[in-house]
């Protein structure tokens, strides 16, 4: 039985004391007992009341819980997620402003991440922005104050922070983190990228004369604030859930002083649940939830929730998707997060387009499509008509048609100067494509069968609406 599972202590002290250290970060040691067995008869004795016919914070007052008979079954342990999912919306809304109103049900959901993240494969990361005097410093206090071990960490240093994840499984916040230090950001983005996933570590050397290396496991959900919105790197920035902040209106009234109380019970829930599910996975399967959700993510059909919108999700979306789309099934949120998702994904296509990559691959998009003779759609042969199409794209032709598009659309993404057939030969070369030299001194796309599956697999990410209907129309997609 591992350590961070171990947060009973029997006999010595009541309930509320023991969730008042966890909700301060401390792991409960065992004091008495030696198996699990004996620890599950003393919950069930009633030394640690499990989640029933109690209040939050009650302590151990009343007849001993059996968890066999609790009434806890597929159902009503549902409806105390959702019932506590209400409560936290509920004080979201009373104390901050939302200019979209999803915001309040993902940051809901991530709160409620904090507490079943061994659950899922990937912990997507909460990235907050917005101008000054927006609320973002009252917003970082409610989820510190609701969030399982939330920890704002303004001074802390990476390294304390790797050993606080992996001792008392914290969530880290971190505030303003274009303001850190350039080696500390260095570290806290380590953390970032890879806590993402349920493997993921850290490294550090340690010692004196003699070193050795020590490996911290960090991963866990996490909230950064980034008002420049610079420094996270985009295969973060597509596995996050992203909110903007920005000042109230003048005529809309918030709540002044935060209500403690409500929080510190909601936090009790959370941990009652928790701890419930803990010690008896078989009766609160949120597992299975997570695994139903992947089974219709990989089926490739639409998502629908009762609206007339439809979502199919792709690539890092979909990761996701994973995680935030089985917590809207228990928060009773469906219908905002797969809205959200879907506006990230298209949000997140719109950058692929236009990034470098993206820029090169619609130039030989273009000039594919250009290339193959009309009506080839109808042919048996249409792969061979676009292999033909592509031996005939040189990279110079790439270049100067990666130029017009910048012309045509006023895209600043990259100085003109960036823009040359070394750049271009090399992103070409890191799509898939392979290059050859032809002709009066010019480079060549060879077009074999890897050019054609970089072809396609490219089209899918990068090529814009217009150029996948054409592709399609000539039968290539």
């Amino acid at each position: 039985m591992s350590k961070s599972s171990l947060f009973y202590e029997t006999c010595t002290v009541d309930n509320e004391v023991c969730l008042a250290k966890i909700s301060r970060g401390y792991d409960i040691e065992i004091l008495k007992g030696n198996d699990l067995e004996e620890y599950r008869n003393d919950i069930v004795s009633g030394k640690w009341a499990l989640p029933g016919k109690i209040t939050p914070k009650a302590g151990l007052k009343g007849e001993a819980y059996d968890p066999e008979s609790s009434g806890w079954d597929s159902e009503s342990w549902r409806k105390r997620i959702e019932d506590v999912s209400e409560r936290i919306l509920r004080l979201l809304n009373d104390y901050m402003y939302f200019s979209d109103p999803r915001h309040a049900a993902a940051v809901t959901n991530f709160i409620l991440n904090t507490y079943f993240s061994d659950t899922f494969f990937y912990a997507p990361r909460l990235i907050i922005g917005g101008i000054t005097i927006c609320g973002k410093s009252r917003l970082l206090d409610l989820i510190a104050g609701l969030s399982y071990h939330g920890r704002i960490m303004p001074d802390a240093t990476p390294a304390a922070t790797f050993r606080e994840m992996e001792k008392y499984k914290i969530t880290p916040i971190l505030d303003e983190l274009q303001d850190y230090d350039k080696d500390h950001r260095s570290r806290y983005m380590q953390i970032i990228k890879n806590g993402l996933t349920e493997n993921g570590v850290v490294m550090l050397t340690e010692g004196k004369g003699i070193y050795h290396t020590v490996e911290f496991k960090i991963f866990a959900p996490l909230a950064v604030v980034n008002k420049s919105g610079s420094f996270l790197p985009e295969d973060v920035v597509n596995r996050s859930i992203s909110i903007g902040l920005i000042t109230k209106p003048n005529d809309y009234k918030l709540k002044t002083l935060l209500d403690r109380e409500e929080m510190a019970k909601i936090r009790t829930e959370l941990y009652s649940i928790w701890a419930f599910m803990r010690q008896f996975p078989n009766q609160m399967p949120i597992k299975a939830v997570y695994e139903e959700t992947l089974e219709e993510l990989d089926s490739g059909k639409p998502l629908n929730v009762g609206g007339l919108k439809q979502y199919i999700f792709h690539n890092r979306t979909k990761d996701l998707a994973s995680t935030y789309y089985t917590l809207a099934k228990l928060s009773g949120t469906e219908e905002d997060i797969l809205s959200l998702l879907d506006d990230q994904q298209d949000q997140s296509m719109a950058a692929l387009i236009e990034s470098p990559d993206g820029l090169v691959f619609r130039s030989i998009c273009d000039l594919a499509i250009k290339n193959i003779p009309f009506g080839a759609g109808k042919d048996k042969d249409k792969i061979g008509y676009l292999v033909e199409a592509l031996r005939k794209i040189s990279t110079r032709e790439v270049m100067e048609r990666c130029l017009d598009i910048q012309d045509e659309e006023g895209n600043n993404t990259f100085k003109r100067w960036d823009v040359d057939t070394g750049n271009v030969t090399r992103t070409m070369k890191g799509l898939g494509f392979s290059i050859q030299r032809g002709t009066n001194n010019k480079s060549f796309i060879v077009g074999n069968e890897k050019d054609v599956q970089a072809f396609i697999g490219c089209a899918g990410r990068f090529a814009t609406g217009e150029q996948q209907s054409s592709l399609r129309k000539e039968g290539i997609l």
